[in-house]
């Protein structure tokens, strides 16, 4: 007979207007149910940190663009026993290719 394993919650992290890079095909082999949470833009944050906690979500999983990563590492303060996958420390790089971006178009470099 096998061990069960307790394996964490997923969740993928999806937001209205943003590619989705996770699915469900990357984790074939994942036997628990992965949940889906939307962050909706213009002030979700509460809504979106009450369903992450509802559905009991231990990993969200999904990509966090430039223009959402100050209200992710808020909702992160918020949400201390979720770990982020790509975590919100790597994905600063985001807000920094953004920055060097407007920064280059304003100047026109």
């Amino acid at each position: 007979m096998k061990k069960k394993h307790n394996l964490p919650k997923l969740g993928f992290l999806y937001l209205d207007y943003v590619l989705r890079f996770f699915d469900y095909s990357n984790f074939k082999g994942w036997s628990d149910k992965i949940e889906e949470v939307t962050y909706h833009w213009k002030n979700d944050k509460e809504r979106f940190i009450k369903e992450v906690k509802r559905k009991k979500i231990d990993v969200l999983v999904g990509n966090i663009p430039a223009t959402a990563y100050e209200t992710f590492r808020e909702i992160a303060k918020a949400l201390p026993n979720v770990r982020f996958i790509p975590s919100i420390e790597t994905q600063f790089s985001n807000k920094s290719k953004e920055n060097v971006t407007l920064f280059c178009q304003k100047y026109e470099l």
